[in-house]
């Protein structure tokens, strides 16, 4: 088999480990093996990656993503460009259908940082798949899964629009009782757990008493957390 000079000394520079890494015993930059060619220099990384994909697109001032994390490792199907990066923080959810987003959450929704600043999962999804967002309209959820970047899961709405579309489904902040859709027990329930804590019982005794699955529920009863309208 007949090399270049290039790939003779990817070869003679490059250990191969059982776990599936390359590892660049060459030259080495802060944090990258090195190859000088015709007096430039090279990422090793880059050079490989673009050898074994050359149909993927990495931009010059890309940085190349390692998923083994092993320190000078070339091996290119340990690398991920900026977009294979993004697609693998997505779980797709073949019962919902839902696109799950992995990684950072905040309040709930996923985000993901570009030039220093927190965007949206969704909303990213959306104009990426769908069109544009007009300013001061919310992509919605048709799942009212928050962590869904699902495309045909996602629809435009203004605030107003949002808001009644979670009045609807009983996800407002204003629901409770058993119009709240976290509900576990029912109003009867609630105002047997306060008349028999009242009565001096402990709420291990009245959970028992009453066959609540879950303390939790007489703990937040007994202590006023839910059920504040229930009278006794």
């Amino acid at each position: 088999m007949n090399l270049n000079s290039t790939e003779q000394r990817l070869i003679k520079y490059i250990k191969k480990q059982e776990n599936g890494c390359w590892i660049w015993i060459g030259a080495k930059g802060h944090s990258d093996g090195i190859l000088t060619i015709n007096k430039k220099t090279y990422s090793v990384k880059r050079i490989l990656y673009g050898r074994f994909y050359p149909f993927k697109e990495i931009s010059p001032k890309e940085n190349l993503i390692s998923i083994c994390k092993v320190s000078f490792c070339v091996n290119p199907e340990h690398q991920l460009n900026k977009e294979d990066h993004f697609l693998s923080q997505i779980k797709k959810n073949e019962i919902t259908n839902c696109w799950e987003w992995t990684g950072f959450l905040k309040a709930g929704y996923g985000y993901i940082r570009i030039k220093r600043k927190d965007i949206a999962v969704h909303r990213l999804m959306f104009e990426r798949y769908k069109r544009k967002i007009p300013k001061n309209v919310n992509v919605c959820h048709s799942c009212d899964n928050p962590k869904c970047c699902n495309p045909d899961h996602l629809w435009l709405g203004t605030q107003q629009e949002n808001i009644k579309d979670m009045i609807q489904k009983k996800r407002d902040h204003k629901s409770y009782g058993e119009k709240h859709p976290g509900c576990k027990i029912n109003e009867e329930i609630a105002k047997q757990i306060k008349i028999k804590f009242k009565e001096g019982l402990n709420m291990k005794q009245i959970q028992k008493i009453l066959n609540i699955k879950s303390y939790k529920i007489v703990q937040h009863v007994c202590r006023g957390n839910t059920w504040k309208h229930v009278k006794i």
